[in-house]
């Protein structure tokens, strides 16, 4: 079975600019979404309610007041849906799973938006907990999972480097490595850095990003970052969409 999966910072749109996602998203007719920085607005719910219209499942979980989270939509039928935390904490509605199951091959789909932050304390100490509860939730999946989101991490190697990260920050990207969770695009390209937000002073972020369970690298066909979102005349947020191609027919041998 080949899917065809975006993850995409939205951005809490307006109600317009809602109206224009949700026609870039119906023409790129892909299997399923992950879509970040969702809220409790006028232009999610209209998202919500036109893309459940066209067929896809949609998964959006309430947060509460200002606080962000991640929609999913979906065409193949999504089961075991667990949003990990509970309703009246700050950070309900960042982290789903859910699962896929087809006739080759049933695998785990986590959705996730860690928070940003600044340099207040209370920002970095939420921050924080989020990606420590990230990976005890993650590390609990093993060999089937697909996880797809805005980490607002970049890694130790990043160009430019950025000094302005806690160890901690720099050390997610590494933990999932070390939990055999695949980064697929730089599985596909090892040598290119590429960009998924770009800062006011014009530099370059890679935020966005797509793993998959090492003993499942061989089913990804195709992963790139599509600009078209965040550039141009086709802009629709300020965040480049990640795709995965991914065929479960493919399954390679499972990693040692």
């Amino acid at each position: 079975m080949k899917y065809k999966i975006l993850e995409l910072n939205i951005g809490n749109p307006s109600l317009e600019r809602a109206q224009r996602q949700c026609g870039w998203l119906m023409e790129k007719n892909y299997d399923i979404y992950i879509l970040t920085e969702t809220r409790n607005s006028k232009g999610c719910f209209y998202i919500s309610d036109y893309m459940e219209s066209f067929g896809y499942q949609v998964i959006f979980p309430k947060t509460k007041g200002n606080n962000l989270g991640v929609m999913i939509l979906s065409r193949p039928t999504l089961k075991n849906i667990d949003y990990m935390l509970e309703q009246n904490d700050e950070l309900y509605g960042r982290f789903i799973k859910c699962s896929v199951e087809d006739i080759n091959h049933a695998f785990d789909l986590v959705g996730i938006y860690i928070p940003s932050r600044n340099r207040q304390e209370n920002k970095i100490l939420r921050k924080k907990r989020f990606c420590d509860i990230c990976l005890e939730k993650l590390s609990n999946v093993k060999d089937n999972l697909v996880l797809c989101g805005d980490y607002n991490v970049v890694s130790v190697n990043h160009i430019p480097h950025y000094s302005v990260y806690f160890q901690w920050e720099y050390q997610f990207l590494q933990k999932l490595t070390d939990m055999k969770l695949i980064d697929a695009h730089e599985y596909l390209h090892s040598d290119l850095q590429e960009y998924s937000w770009q800062g006011r002073t014009g530099n370059g972020y890679r935020y966005d990003y797509i793993h998959v369970y090492s003993s499942m690298k061989t089913m990804i066909k195709d992963c790139h970052y599509i600009h078209e979102t965040r550039k141009g005349e086709r802009k629709i947020t300020d965040h480049s969409g990640i795709y995965m191609e991914f065929d479960t027919e493919k399954r390679g041998k499972k990693s040692e």
